[in-house]
């Protein structure tokens, strides 16, 4: 085996070995936003009976504390997470792990750690209200 090739393996398994737990902490950072993004878009469809058609409306959403727009930030891309509203529906969506956003990929039905992404997927992760059936 020449130099090249046991370096470029040794780099491969590196990069594996840095790359799962990046992927894993952007991964539940993206769930703690979520959490807390969803819950205030909650609030918003209570108080003005449908949900905002703006995302930055959940950084002074009534009943929680005023958050910064770091809040709504991909941490796959440190853009903004994807959003749109249609008054009684909402699709939000990040660009995952590939950084593509393609508008395929895992539909989340829950943020807990048991249902999250499961397979680890570098695709979009898109939550939807209603969820599809």
């Amino acid at each position: 085996m020449n130099l090249t090739v046991t370096l470029i393996s040794i780099i491969r398994r590196q990069q594996t070995w840095l790359g799962d737990p990046i992927r894993k902490a952007h991964r539940r950072d993206l769930r703690r936003r979520v959490v807390q993004i969803v819950a205030r878009l909650a609030i918003l469809r209570q108080i003005n009976g449908e949900f905002p058609a703006e995302l930055e409306s959940v950084l002074t959403a009534d009943g929680f504390s005023q958050a910064t727009e770091e809040l709504l930030k991909d941490p796959f891309t440190d853009g903004e997470l994807a959003y749109e509203s249609s008054g009684d529906a909402f699709i939000l969506s990040s660009v995952g792990p590939n950084m593509v956003q393609n508008e395929s990929g895992i539909e989340e039905t829950s943020t807990s750690d048991v249902d999250f992404d499961p397979q680890g997927s570098d695709d979009d992760h898109i939550w939807r209200w209603p969820p599809r059936e």
